[in-house]
């Protein structure tokens, strides 16, 4: 007896609905394949970016602290330059006040400052002026100084005078000086000057003499200016 063959036929809507849904999946699967090479390349270049600002800034960096590295060498000449130029700047130490030189302690023991004997580098005159009381005008002119200490002792008694800050030409400061023979003062500022002319008032009967000191630079001054 014929066995029977019983054949599956399968209609033309049925067969375009296979092949579309095979189409839908293949389309999908270039999408995501599409998307997944979009991002490893955008993860590759994200790093490559991130390695190129990297050493882009360590290269900055670098600039940066070779330029640190020229200031600090260009201080520090500037700074040596200024230091070689320079007195004390607020004035005098008190203690210069009664050293019978008036050395300038301060340079001769920090900065193996070389001091000489007045010879006719600098002048100081003592001026009385007439009809004014015990007005007496003290100037000291010579080579270009930036510091100086000028001191009026009278001898085997105390000093009453008193250097007058209004009617002078100069700024200056009162030193503190232990001896009451001596009244002193000193420069504020270290300005390069060549003459000042300081007034004194005279309230000893003319019993005074008058010491000056100057100072060059840091390492020079002259002292025992008559």
């Amino acid at each position: 007896m014929p066995v029977a063959v019983q054949s599956a036929v399968v209609s033309g809507s049925e067969c375009a609905n296979v092949h579309k849904e095979a189409l839908t999946k293949s389309s999908s699967l270039r999408r995501m394949t599409v998307e997944f090479g979009t991002k490893v390349r955008g993860d590759f270049s994200e790093r490559r970016l991130r390695q190129g600002l990297a050493a882009t800034q360590a290269g900055r960096n670098y600039s940066q602290f070779r330029l640190y590295c020229r200031m600090l060498v260009v201080c520090g000449v500037v700074t040596l330059l200024a230091v070689g130029s320079m007195t004390y700047p607020s004035g005098a130490p008190s203690q210069v006040c009664d050293d019978v030189s008036m050395t300038p302690t301060y340079h001769a023991q920090n900065c193996q400052a070389t001091g000489v004997n007045n010879d006719d580098q600098y002048i100081l005159t003592a001026e009385p002026v007439p009809g004014s009381n015990g007005r007496v005008k003290v100037t000291l002119t010579g080579d270009p100084f930036m510091g100086f200490v000028v001191r009026a002792t009278t001898p085997g008694e105390e000093n009453l005078g008193q250097f007058i800050a209004k009617e002078s030409n100069v700024e200056f400061q009162t030193m503190s000086c232990t001896n009451l023979t001596n009244v002193a003062v000193t420069h504020i500022d270290r300005k390069p000057k060549s003459s000042i002319t300081l007034m004194w008032n005279d309230q000893n009967n003319g019993n005074y003499i008058f010491q000056a000191t100057t100072v060059q630079n840091i390492t020079e001054y002259v002292i025992n200016i008559f």
